[in-house]
């Protein structure tokens, strides 16, 4: 995709698996990653230091929140985190 001069993002192509075919991974040993599923629109904020500021989500990967072998990536667990100590900024 780089080599395309597009940004490197999955292709969700999980999403298109059969439940036959999970179930010949799932038998094959592979067991999927969680990822959140980012929307394909324009999200805008006001971030208090450098003002208004955008993004197009369809520029970006679905984060992966789980890996495969059930280990919680950084970006999830921080955030559950910050919102069990009240962090806004």
């Amino acid at each position: 995709m780089l080599a395309q001069g597009r940004p490197p993002v999955y292709d969700r192509a999980a999403l298109k698996l059969s439940d036959a075919d999970r179930r010949r991974l799932e038998g094959e040993g592979r067991r999927p990653h969680w990822r959140f599923k980012l929307a394909s629109e324009e999200v805008r904020w006001d971030d208090l230091v450098r003002g208004p500021q955008h993004i197009d989500e369809a520029s970006q990967s679905d984060p992966v929140l789980v890996r495969a072998d059930g280990t919680y990536l950084y970006s999830f667990t921080s955030v559950v985190d910050d919102i069990a100590f009240g962090i806004t900024q």
